[in-house]
């Protein structure tokens, strides 16, 4: 597993991605960024006389295919990504859902709950409403990618747990979605990582269409 680690260099202030195999390209510690003030790595003099260049802030991640490649090895991984699926629900491409509103709930007095208690099934046949909700629905990773994040693209850096998420829900509209837990007590807090959910969802989906016709 730590063979599909990567180790990126950011910038402590904008945070802007630099794979570490580009470090060597880089001019000067300064942040690539216009009018950032932040640096990507310290420079010091060693005894030998020779420069060593220590980054500022690294961060781990695995690469989105070796992330989906590593958790489908998971034995009955797949299964168990596909149990939600009843007749009509075969993979490949589908036509979009017309109903809006609550006309998109089969029933307006059963209320969401865990995606592990029954919901999966109902996302996977049914649009999500303006007051959907899904409850505990950040879910954490098995194994050795627990609390890796997962380069997405436009370099954001989502928990791995997000992948897991959209991974299971293929069909879900980022947008309707409102995650009840912990997330965070203030709820100015909560409402950035809510934020940050939705456009990691968007992002996931978008990265991952080349694996399924959504």
């Amino acid at each position: 597993m730590d063979n599909f680690i990567v180790y990126l260099c950011v910038c402590y202030v904008c945070w802007v991605v630099h794979h570490p195999s580009t470090l060597s390209d880089l001019t000067s510690s300064a942040c690539t960024v216009e009018n950032c003030p932040g640096t990507i790595y310290k420079e010091k003099w060693l005894a030998n006389r020779k420069l060593k260049c220590t980054p500022v802030k690294i961060i781990p991640y695995v690469p989105l295919e070796f992330a989906i490649q590593c958790l489908l090895l998971y034995p009955g991984k797949w299964e168990e990504l596909q149990h939600w699926r009843q007749p009509g629900n075969e993979p490949g491409a589908v036509p979009p859902v017309t109903d809006t509103g609550f006309d998109a709930f089969p029933d307006l007095l059963q209320p969401m709950t865990n995606i592990y208690n029954g919901c999966l099934e109902w996302l996977g046949t049914s649009p999500l409403g303006p007051l959907s909700l899904v409850s505990d629905a950040l879910l954490c990773l098995p194994g050795p990618l627990h609390s890796l994040p997962v380069l997405c693209p436009f370099h954001l850096l989502y928990p791995s747990c997000l992948l897991y998420l959209v991974l299971c829900l293929p069909r879900l509209v980022p947008a309707h979605i409102q995650v009840q837990g912990q997330l965070h007590q203030s709820p100015l807090h909560q409402a950035q990582a809510l934020q940050a959910l939705y456009h990691g969802s968007v992002a996931l989906l978008q990265g991952l269409g080349h694996f399924w016709a959504l």
